[in-house]
């Protein structure tokens, strides 16, 4: 689990020196901040704590699916900026990739 910069953010042009200049749409989340690094790391932290998990841990792709198959029933808490009808579609999709990823 990676809370910062990660191998998917490090070549991007955004990461100036380990931090992400880059910003969000806050038109339809007011109470998010615009900084898209910010805004993850709030991400990041809320599912670290509801997965019970801490920077540093390691989980295979299955491991990680299945807590987040056992952890996923409401995720209205976890993006409680958003509108909840976006996060509805959300959750719908994130139980789709679930399902199919653990087949």
């Amino acid at each position: 689990m990676e809370l910062g910069i990660d191998d998917i953010c490090e070549p991007c042009i955004h990461n100036i020196n380990g931090v992400c200049d880059d910003t969000i749409d806050t038109s339809f989340r007011p109470d998010a901040p615009s900084s898209k690094g910010e805004w993850n790391l709030i991400i990041d932290k809320r599912w670290c704590k509801r997965l019970k998990l801490q920077q540093g841990d390691r989980l295979t792709a299955r491991e990680f699916c299945e807590r987040l198959r056992d952890n996923t029933d409401d995720i209205t808490d976890i993006y409680r900026e958003s509108p909840v009808e976006r996060t509805a579609v959300k959750a719908e999709n994130l139980k789709k990739g679930i399902e199919r990823f653990l087949g």
